[in-house]
């Protein structure tokens, strides 16, 4: 079929509805073949811009009236789907932390206040980490971080120190290390779901923000299932992310991010 055949069978099929001749199943065909193909738009606009030119021609003036009532339907349209969509589903992206505070956020050790209270080694360190970031010397602390992760590592003060590395790392827009970390952190938690949840919950952030939102489900079903701090937060997020990867529909998202405040 020419280009020539497809301009008439489109005249033919808008003209049919205008003048009330198609099934509502067939309206709904024809509405989304031209939402679908943008030209059909601009092919209505220069079949109208041609009417212009011979207004004169009154029987032509009519026909092409219908061109002109049928585009702006076309138009109302689409300006109506991308109010919806704006109103109610912000990109992605905006389910996530733009930024992790480090105060709130980051791991440090555990001290019972008393006098007699003594550190070892690996939490000093950890502790002189999330000083430095709190003050502001963030390449300082994340050199303290690394040296914590490598020289005790499979500890729990390791898996603070790589839970603390990715939030810097995040926070820096370096989301490929972020994960990397922590997965580190995930991987010697040891038992510590604080830790888990933080890092399923911060790894799930960095992989939306990396385009991977399959992956990003996935963690952030974890970081739900921990449920502590997180639990709303990976209750929106993994809805949105279920509205991304098509496993509920459009018009059931609004009423399911009602029902998980």
């Amino acid at each position: 079929m020419d280009e020539n055949s497809r301009d008439i069978a489109l005249e033919q099929r808008i003209d049919a509805y205008i003048n009330g001749e198609l099934s509502e199943e067939e309206a709904k065909e024809l509405w989304v073949e031209l939402l679908k193909q943008p030209e059909n738009i601009s092919r209505l606009q220069t079949e109208i811009d041609l009417a212009r030119m011979y207004r004169q021609d009154k029987s032509l003036l009519n026909r092409y009236w219908k061109w002109f009532a049928s585009a702006a339907a076309v138009i109302l349209l689409i300006i109506s789907i991308n109010v919806l969509m704006s109103d109610h589903v912000n990109p992605i992206k905006t389910w996530t932390e733009s930024s992790i505070d480090v105060v709130s956020n980051m791991a440090s050790a555990e001290v019972t206040r008393s006098s007699e209270t003594m550190l070892n080694p690996a939490d000093s360190l950890l502790n002189a980490g999330f000083k430095a970031a709190v003050s502001g010397d963030l390449e300082n602390a994340g050199q303290i971080f690394q040296r914590v992760a490598d020289d005790f590592a499979n500890t729990s003060a390791a898996s603070k120190a790589h839970l603390n590395l990715g939030i810097l790392q995040y926070n820096s827009g370096d989301y490929a290390s972020s994960i990397e970390s922590f997965n580190k952190a995930i991987s010697q938690a040891q038992g510590d779901s604080l830790i888990m949840e933080q890092s399923y919950w911060y790894k799930s952030n960095a992989l939306v923000n990396s385009d991977l939102f399959k992956e990003a489900r996935d963690a952030v079903e974890k970081s739900y299932q921990y449920g502590r701090i997180y639990k709303n937060q990976s209750l929106k997020l993994l809805k949105r992310l279920d509205y991304e990867l098509g496993n509920i529909d459009y018009d059931n998202f609004e009423k399911q991010m009602q029902e998980s405040e």
